[in-house]
């Protein structure tokens, strides 16, 4: 990890940039598409869940939508929905409690040791000018 000053700030302070190799980045990858796949193939995901999730997306959850909104209009009664989006939930998210949820989920050992390891057991080393 490179750490680059940032110029317009008053106080010291820096960016990180992190140089992964292909090979991590390729198994990353690798990672998604297989825990995508088995997730979907074992029906583990909600239907009404469209985030993060290949062929579904703004319409498809729009369209489930407007159905219920126009037989309540229809009837004249009420609807209530309710609507979450967690800003920066990918990038926050705990990797013990992951892998302890895929455990309840059946999946694999395997594949959550290799989850543990990718994440936990990667040595880091930032290079800064003015750090010995």
């Amino acid at each position: 990890m490179i750490l680059i000053p940032k110029l317009a700030n008053k106080h010291p302070a820096y960016r990180p940039i992190a140089l992964s190799s292909a090979c991590c980045k390729l198994t990353e990858y690798m990672l998604k598409n297989r825990l995508d796949w088995y997730l979907e193939a074992h029906r583990l995901i909600p239907d009404n869940m469209f985030g993060f999730r290949r062929g579904l997306g703004t319409m498809e959850c729009l369209s489930k939508l407007v159905g219920p909104i126009y037989d309540t209009f229809c009837n004249r009664e009420f609807l209530t929905a309710a609507f979450v989006d967690v800003k920066g939930a990918y990038d926050s998210i705990h990797i013990p409690t992951l892998i302890l949820r895929l455990q309840d989920l059946n999946v694999p050992d395997v594949f959550c040791n290799y989850i543990y390891i990718t994440y936990f057991m990667f040595v880091f080393y930032i290079s800064h000018p003015h750090l010995v």
